[in-house]
């Protein structure tokens, strides 16, 4: 790959994008951005292209990095675009959606990768080095698997390879309840510091603030995307109503 790198288009540049673009840049020989919002001034600071759809669909890998709810109007949007064998990869916090509707939308001759970056500008702020990224390979020759995953581990970035199912079972747990439980949490225990407090609850805030500042949207496509996601809130809101009605009990 460092021999002939491999050219990027990037299609939805919000927060995630524009932390994640520096760490892909040594590893691509051109990237061009391209968003439903003008991003000249990003594009400047980040050394790369501003383009258009076209240019960004007409490199060699392309990465879909908007918003879930937005990925099937996109792949409507490029699937006539894209070059023969173009490697098309998503960056969604859930997998079994985006894959379906590539698979459904995009030519059969496009290379398809679920990804997920366990990881965002908050908790990459301080590097990614030993942070954890999944890999779902659903359409792609074994050889251009091999460059795209090389990259990442090239970056420090600890590499699990699932099926897109047990991604979003497993997802159902570690981040769509996380997030469920700390939006609820936000609402619930005030951010400002306490005049004392224990280790735990500083740990607590910490798992909060980190995700506090994501958007609704995100948080609404992670709950509804996952098909998995219900059943375990479901699941957790029994369980407290459970211990609730048991300490009631106990007056």
């Amino acid at each position: 790959m460092q021999k002939n790198k491999k050219s990027l288009g990037v299609i939805g540049v919000g927060q995630f994008a524009e932390f994640f673009i520096p760490h892909l840049k040594p590893f691509f020989s051109e990237i061009y951005i391209t968003s439903r919002t003008d991003k000249t001034e990003i594009a400047r600071k980040l050394g790369v292209r501003n383009s258009t759809l076209d240019e960004a669909c007409a490199q060699d890998v392309i990465m879909l990095a908007m918003p879930i709810s937005q990925i099937t109007p996109v792949l409507k949007s490029i699937k006539d675009k894209i070059k023969k064998d173009v490697i098309v990869l998503d960056v969604c916090s859930v997998k079994v959606f985006p894959i379906k509707e590539m698979k459904k939308i995009l030519p059969r001759d496009a290379q398809i990768l679920g990804t997920h970056p366990l990881f965002g500008p908050q908790s990459g702020k301080n590097g990614i080095n030993d942070l954890q990224i999944v890999l779902c390979p659903e359409r792609i020759k074994e050889n251009n698997f091999k460059e795209i995953k090389n990259i990442f581990i090239k970056m420090g970035l600890q590499v699990k390879e699932v099926t897109a199912q047990k991604h979003d079972e497993i997802m159902a747990y570690t981040q769509a309840l996380t997030h469920f439980f700390s939006r609820a949490a936000t609402q619930t225990i005030p951010l400002e510091d306490f005049e004392f407090t224990t280790p735990s609850a500083k740990r607590l805030r910490n798992i909060i603030n980190e995700v506090k500042d994501d958007s609704k949207e995100l948080f609404i496509d992670m709950q509804t995307k996952n098909p998995y996601a219900i059943k375990t809130r479901k699941k957790f809101l029994k369980e407290l109503n459970k211990i609730n009605e048991d300490l009631c009990k106990k007056k």
